[in-house]
């Protein structure tokens, strides 16, 4: 058997590989999964070679489809900002204060955060990234419960959770395959528009320069 302590939140470390233990529950389409952030995530697991599907939502989409405007709200406090950050919706939707916020350690890469094994920082670490699953499902749950009871106008008795399911989960879905493969371009026109690009700068530049030296300044000097 395996001992997980007495503790609320599970860390799972996978600095030996475990990842790949996970592989058939991220392709299970019937294990639906929350994101903050999906398409950051999505490409993460990408790149270790996991195809991520049963995709239930995204809380930042499911923020903007409740309030479109909070990128706009004054600061909360000194150095944070407003918007769709995980810290911010917390605060916001009331299910944290700041005081609650637990920051991460400004490592530089993953070699840096191995290295940091049995420190306090790594357990503070640790400690960061259980909580953000914990508030990512409780936001999550918030939204969900808020947008269920917001009607959807000309959508008959459904509701704004509707809309995010029939419309906002899919378009992810798309804009993560486009993300993964990318999008064509010519290398030949590129380099067309390159080329024709520089001669209209090195022409407004110049006719900026005629300009210039033919007018004067209220101090009488020419114009810099």
């Amino acid at each position: 058997g395996v001992d997980f302590g007495a503790g609320p939140r599970l860390f799972v470390d996978n600095s030996g590989g475990v990842l790949e233990e996970f592989r058939e529950y991220f392709a299970d389409r019937s294990q639906k999964k929350v994101f903050h952030n999906y398409l950051f995530d999505r490409h993460a697991l990408q790149r270790a070679g996991i195809e991520v599907q049963g995709f239930l939502a995204d809380t930042i989409a499911l923020a903007y489809l409740h309030e479109t405007h909070l990128s706009a709200f004054p600061a909360p406090g000194p150095g944070q900002r407003p918007g769709y950050g995980l810290k911010f919706l917390v605060q916001h939707y009331g299910l944290a204060t700041s005081e609650d916020h637990v920051e991460s350690p400004a490592w530089a890469n993953v070699e840096e955060v191995h290295a940091a094994h049995g420190t306090p920082e790594h357990a503070q670490w640790v400690d960061y990234a259980t909580r953000d699953a914990v508030i990512t499902w409780q936001l999550f749950a918030m939204l969900r419960r808020i947008l269920k009871a917001m009607p959807w106008s000309g959508g008959g008795a459904k509701t704004y959770w509707d809309f995010a399911a029939q419309y906002e989960t899919p378009l992810a879905v798309e804009l993560g395959k486009i993300e993964q493969r990318g999008v064509a371009v010519s290398a030949a026109a590129l380099a067309t528009l390159e080329t024709e690009a520089e001669k209209a700068i090195q022409h407004h530049q110049a006719a900026f320069q005629t300009w210039s030296a033919a007018h004067r300044g209220t101090d009488g000097e020419p114009l810099s």
